[in-house]
């Protein structure tokens, strides 16, 4: 409940503070948030290529699955949005499978983890970070809950594993052709250099847009635009992606920006910033998305989709018998 108040008083604050918005830093803002996106798209149609050699897969469906994607995910809690783009690929790239696709985001989200660790260490060297003990009181649901009851976390995550490792047992000569899909979509690992040069140099340039993004949604705010505040903003939405048990991470971002910028500008100010931006994002990316999806579904049909699901379930199913 106190993350769903700290998020409508950021709604209170933006409806005061609309006004004042700057427009042009605004639109300069999304046109770089956009460039993300389609960073981000073409490093994950490499790592597919990688995993489908010999294949030709093309951009244009890759960019407008994740587009659709993260789209959804801006309106539905736990990652929704991923399902959708998992099935858009699926039905585009011919050769692909589910268990490869998801493998392949592992590559994908590897370098983000890695920067996402980096931002915290440089946050919590600069003092501004709250500590483990404070997380409970600072209304940040996906934060708080877990700090607040480590041992129930700590049996909820063996109690998963365990599931897990049940299910690998008994279903082990079926998971033998999964297996071998979920190694094609860590295919790129084989070749360093080409994961290097196709995915990190893509999604390098992605992580600038963001803190070049953030920058100027924190001047069409009126809140100093700095790197450091750019890159505090970009670490509380890497943050809230990670754990996101709220549609974009709403509340919990607004709670994490009121604190950290405690020193910076006023509360409300704060307040209307965080929401502000997030309500812009997510209405910008929905739309991005619909037309997207849209696009990708004209003329699907779905009795032709559960065939061909059918058919690819037979034969992974005669594939794993002995």
């Amino acid at each position: 409940m106190d993350s769903l108040k700290s998020f409508w008083d950021a709604v209170v604050a933006f409806g005061d503070a609309i006004g004042s918005v700057a427009l042009i830093p605004l639109l300069i803002g999304l046109a770089f948030h956009l460039l993300g996106m389609f960073l981000r798209a073409v490093a994950w149609r490499n790592i597919i290529a990688a995993a489908l050699p010999g294949r030709e897969v093309r951009a244009k469906p890759v960019i407008g699955a994740l587009f659709a994607g993260i789209g959804l995910n801006g309106i539905v809690p736990a990652r929704g949005g991923d399902i959708l783009k998992l099935f858009l690929v699926h039905t585009r790239v011919p050769g692909s499978t589910y268990p490869m696709l998801i493998s392949s985001l592992v590559p994908e989200t590897l370098f983000n983890t890695i920067m996402a660790l980096l931002l915290l260490l440089w946050a919590w060297q600069l003092g501004v970070l709250p500590s483990v003990p404070e997380l409970p009181g600072i209304s940040a649901f996906e934060l708080s809950l877990a700090a607040q009851y480590p041992e129930a976390t700590g049996i909820l995550i063996i109690l998963v594993v365990a599931a897990l490792a049940a299910t690998a047992i008994i279903q082990r000569p079926r998971l033998e052709r999964v297996w071998n899909d979920l190694a094609d979509g860590l295919r790129i690992f084989r070749d360093p250099r080409r994961y290097l040069r196709t995915v990190v140099t893509y999604q390098a340039a992605a992580w600038t847009t963001r803190v070049v993004s953030a920058w100027f949604f924190l001047d069409a705010f009126g809140i100093d635009a700095s790197v450091r505040n750019a890159l505090i903003v970009v670490m509380v939405q890497g943050i809230s992606s990670a754990l996101p048990f709220t549609p974009g991470g709403l509340g919990p971002k607004q709670a994490l920006l009121v604190v950290l910028f405690s020193g910076d500008a006023p509360s409300s100010t704060v307040l209307a910033f965080s929401v502000g931006m997030e309500v812009v994002l997510i209405a910008f990316q929905f739309v991005i998305g619909l037309l997207a999806a849209a696009s990708m579904l004209k003329g699907f049909r779905i009795r032709e989709a559960l065939s061909e699901a059918r058919r690819q379930r037979r034969d992974a199913e005669s594939g794993a018998q002995p």
